[in-house]
């Protein structure tokens, strides 16, 4: 009897194990994937935001306003930690490098016809420089002759119990985009640029023809031969294209709910959370937490670029980026790991080990990319700096959505697919804590390491 007395508190105390054992796990499964009211915080913080400001075109006072809400809501969780900042500038930043090449288009070409290719060349080559420089972040000289404005970045920084070791930088912006009366989103954008870039090199091409003919007759002046006139003449066409171009801005913004109001939800969501295990005791012992929502995304991402020069104090040596923008459906979500109208690399490593954590949690979320003249997002500002950055959308090459139209409304955005993104960036966060505390040497960011996961 009593040997059964003995077996029966041994086989209660092993059922007590296995019990708590179970709660544990369970616990970690919450922490892996965080609760669905996250989700809904989100949503209703989108909701709300993009009712109360419907239209936030760069730097205007629709934008400044959503920035100044955005404040007092960082306020609210971070504290003095919160932070809003200004700076100008070009809210009309595409329209002006389209006159700019309409001026120059014009001026290549009647130096051609008035038989003096070699300074055409010049002009030309000066403008693809320039233009090169704008997409690729570095100084653009037409730039300072743009008109400025004012505009209002804000940031919260968490700060670890530790020593920092690393840094992750939560991203959005706040700006909506101007509506265009014909084409919308990218493929607006790709139908008036295409053909200009298009005849931009074929004006090109025709400067340095007649400077390598003009070279072999022993002169650089003189008038050209009749078809290098008839040529020039019909490349004055692009300037007209360019006017309509302009022009067919309708001077309305979208409502900008999943582009980028979504990102914003989620970025906001994130310091929430993270504030809440900050009071509750449960700071994070080496990663410094950094939420950012930016103005000018919309006009060459010049509010972020802004930003992260200005702020590299904040940088650690192991920094990430996970930028938020054009949430819309969890079928289209991707890691982007090229940018910048498919010039600037973004994190391959990174884009690939968030779709690797995604795909633990039951997600598909592959890796994807931006081709040429495909847009940018706020990513580019800081790999140009050569930080890791990446940035979850569902814009990507090839979808469907209502963005930079008047129907980019807050029931476009699937509750899933921001779901899984805040998921997925605490998820990684976790990991990152984990991994420093096992292995602070080790790298697991190294470039040198490729997944094969991709939707491309």
């Amino acid at each position: 009897m009593g040997n059964f007395s003995s077996f029966r508190e041994r086989l209660k105390d092993a059922l007590s194990r296995i019990r708590a054992g179970n709660r544990k796990a369970e616990e970690e499964q919450r922490e892996e994937a965080p609760p669905i009211r996250l989700s809904d915080e989100a949503m209703a913080f989108m909701r709300s935001f993009t009712e109360d400001n419907p239209e936030r075109g760069a730097a205007s006072e629709g934008s400044k306003k959503a920035a100044r809400r955005i404040f007092s809501i960082f306020h609210e969780y971070a504290g003095d930690d919160a932070v809003i900042t200004t700076l100008r500038i070009a809210p009309h930043f595409y329209k002006e490098m389209a006159v700019v090449a309409a001026v120059s288009a014009s001026a290549v070409s009647i130096l051609c016809i008035i038989g003096v290719p070699f300074a055409a060349l010049i002009v030309s080559v000066f403008y693809i420089m320039q233009l090169i420089n704008g997409l690729r972040k570095k100084p653009n000289r037409f730039a300072k002759f743009f008109v400025t404005s004012e505009a209002y970045n804000v940031h919260a920084v968490i700060e670890p119990e530790g020593e920092v070791k690393n840094t992750v930088i939560f991203t959005s912006h706040h700006d909506s985009a101007e509506i265009r009366e014909k084409g919308t989103g990218a493929r607006g954008f790709i139908s008036s640029a295409i053909p200009l870039t298009i005849s931009y090199a074929a004006l090109t091409s025709v400067a340095l023809c007649s400077v390598v003919i003009n070279l072999f007759q022993g002169r650089l002046f003189g008038l050209p031969s009749l078809p290098v006139m008839i040529l020039a003449i019909i490349l004055l066409i692009p300037s007209a294209a360019v006017i309509f171009y302009c022009r067919s801005f309708s001077g309305r913004f979208s409502p900008g709910a999943g582009d980028n109001a979504s990102g914003l939800s989620i970025v906001t969501t994130l310091l929430h959370f993270y504030s809440r295990k900050s009071d509750e005791g449960s700071r994070l012992s080496s990663t410094r937490l950094v939420f950012a929502s930016f103005d000018g995304e919309e006009c060459g991402t010049a509010g972020s670029c802004g930003w992260f020069r200005s702020h590299q104090h904040l940088f650690s040596e192991n920094t990430y980026v996970i930028n938020f923008d054009g949430i819309y459906r969890e079928e289209d979500l991707v890691f982007l790991a090229k940018d910048g109208n498919g010039l600037i690399p973004l994190s391959f490593s990174l884009a690939s080990r968030c779709s690797r954590i995604a795909s633990a949690m039951g997600y598909h979320i592959g890796v994807g990319k931006i081709g040429f003249l495909g847009g940018e997002t706020d990513a580019v500002s800081a790999a140009v700096l050569g930080l890791n950055a990446v940035t979850v959308t569902s814009m990507a090459p090839g979808t469907e959505n209502p963005s930079h139209s008047l129907d980019d409304t807050p029931d476009k955005v699937s509750e899933e697919a921001i779901s899984e993104a805040i998921s997925v960036a605490i998820k990684l966060v976790s990991e990152r804590e984990e991994e420093e505390r096992k292995s602070p040497q080790m790298n697991y960011l190294d470039g040198t390491k490729h997944y094969r996961i991709s939707k491309y």
